[in-house]
């Protein structure tokens, strides 16, 4: 019969993940793998749409001002402790003047393990991962106001006898005219992590974007996040926010740093987390195209 040894490290920071710990708490779940959205420490729900929007707020992607966005990226996260390689995608379809489609996929690989018998010889290696699959939608209500969808399904096995699953779903607004935009977001309703967040965001001068933005996150409690972006004449970007929570949450306080460039399409954009024992070191970055 064969036995399973966990690392300490991986173990503990599972145990770590969320006071609601049980089959259905995913780091694919509650974490922001768009690095536009890290840079900003996850204030994302008012973020104006790119290709990421599906998973910061279905509802902004018929607010899009373009007609496509696609983007993929590559994360390390928490390299200190768990040391997680994650990669992911999305896309934004505009279909029409009032509809939009997005779809998305993550994958999140843990470090691996040796299965060894109950000799303790090492028979074969085992990596742990998450993997989950998005499809959504949104639809223009008025002009400046709009609601949107998403179903995903999220899976995780963390030995080769043990896989578990499960599909969840988000609802959304948002709105935005001017200089203002706001958003209001439940995510992953069907799941033992239910994640509501409110906030808002405002455009100085087409230079200085500030966002704010309170969330509660079920079994975690309330959590909040500032952010701001400075943009140079639209083709160059730089981040920072700050992350409330604590160390007994699904996500402890952290700050983050983030930059961001766009030209001709292209875009590529980067974020670091700091400031916490478990992120310090987080790094996510992306590289798109939208028209």
């Amino acid at each position: 019969m064969k036995t399973i040894y966990f690392r300490i490290a991986f173990i503990a920071a599972f145990l770590s993940i969320s006071a609601t710990s049980g089959a259905q708490v995913m780091n694919s779940l509650i974490r922001d793998m768009d690095p536009a959205a890290a840079g900003i420490a996850g204030a994302s729900v008012a973020m104006k749409a790119d290709a990421y929007s599906l998973y910061n707020n279905s509802a902004a992607m018929s607010l899009y001002d373009g007609r496509m966005a696609f983007a993929g990226g590559y994360g390390i996260l928490q390299p200190s402790s768990v040391k997680m390689g994650a990669i992911s995608g999305a896309a934004l379809f505009k279909v029409g003047e009032k509809m939009a489609l997005g779809a998305g996929f993550e994958r999140l690989g843990y470090e691996t393990y040796d299965i060894t018998s109950a000799e303790g010889r090492s028979t074969a290696q085992f990596t742990p991962s998450e993997i989950a699959f998005s499809l959504g939608a949104s639809y223009k209500i008025i002009e400046g106001l709009s609601a949107g969808a998403k179903l995903g399904y999220a899976s995780i096995s963390l030995s080769p006898d043990t896989k578990q699953g499960v599909f969840c779903g988000d609802i959304g607004l948002a709105y935005s005219a001017g200089q203002l935009s706001a958003g209001l977001n439940a995510r992953n309703l069907g799941s033992k992590v239910m994640d509501v967040r409110a906030g808002a965001s405002y455009e100085i001068a087409s230079v200085v974007t500030a966002y704010a933005q309170g969330e509660y996150l079920s079994g975690a409690g309330v959590m909040g996040a500032l952010g701001a972006q400075y943009a140079f004449k639209d083709m160059l970007f730089a981040r920072a926010g700050y992350h409330l929570g604590s160390a007994s949450k699904a996500i402890p306080s952290y700050a983050s740093l983030g930059l961001g460039a766009k030209f001709i399409g292209i875009t590529f954009d980067a974020a670091f987390l700091l400031g916490s024992r478990s992120e310090m070191g987080t790094m996510l970055f992306s590289l798109g195209y939208s028209f």
